[in-house]
């Protein structure tokens, strides 16, 4: 007897709580955080998002999604965002809740 996959993760019960979700989303966030660190990072992401755009009804119009509509932004625009901002807070913790420095208060 087969079972029906659920369609999102959030239609079982355990999927948060699942040691391998938990490893799934450590293993991602490891890789956008060395995809940050890289370098070349603007570069990289230009070519990675090109042509990942919005058409008129709100789905990614890229070719790669010619046989899975996306909506838009699709999962790939949304990891170059995931890596800007793991870049951004790399060249300036204190601005994203990292301790600052000790030094003169004003």
């Amino acid at each position: 007897m087969r079972h029906r996959v659920p369609d999102r993760p959030e239609e079982t019960e355990t999927a948060v709580a699942s040691p391998v979700r938990r490893d799934e989303n450590a293993a991602y966030e490891s890789f956008v955080a060395e995809l940050a660190a890289g370098p070349g990072l603007a570069e990289l992401l230009g070519r990675l998002v090109a042509g990942h755009v919005a058409d008129d009804r709100g789905w990614c119009a890229h070719p790669s999604h010619s046989h899975r509509w996306e909506t838009h932004p699709c999962p790939v625009v949304r990891l170059a965002r995931l890596a800007e901002r793991a870049a951004a807070r790399r060249r300036s913790p204190a601005r994203h809740g990292a301790p600052r420095a000790p030094g003169p208060r004003n």
